[in-house]
């Protein structure tokens, strides 16, 4: 499973960043220039309404919980399989 991660530009959104979970492994796949949003994304925790989480704490919580944690309109985070989009900002309450 995958999570891109997207920026808004004036040409519509680009793919700037993509998480992968392998198993409990989270193996980041960095678009060249976007280096430091990358390293910011990994280090930091998610949070929830109840609970945070960090890559080495709980990598699967992390990870399925960060288009929750970036949902903005200028960054974003989905998750997708396969090229399927599984989960987006405006699919989660």
């Amino acid at each position: 499973m995958k999570c891109e991660l997207l920026e808004t530009t004036t040409k519509g959104q680009k793919v700037v960043g993509v998480i992968d979970l392998q198993g409990t492994a989270i193996v980041p796949i960095v678009v060249p220039g976007y280096e430091r949003t990358m390293a910011s994304v990994l280090s930091e925790k998610v949070v929830t309404y109840d609970k945070s989480y960090t890559k080495e704490s709980d990598p699967v919580a992390w990870f399925t919980n960060l288009p929750k944690q970036y949902t903005g309109s200028y960054f974003r985070a989905r998750i997708v399989n396969d090229g399927a989009i599984l989960q987006s900002a405006q699919d989660v309450d």
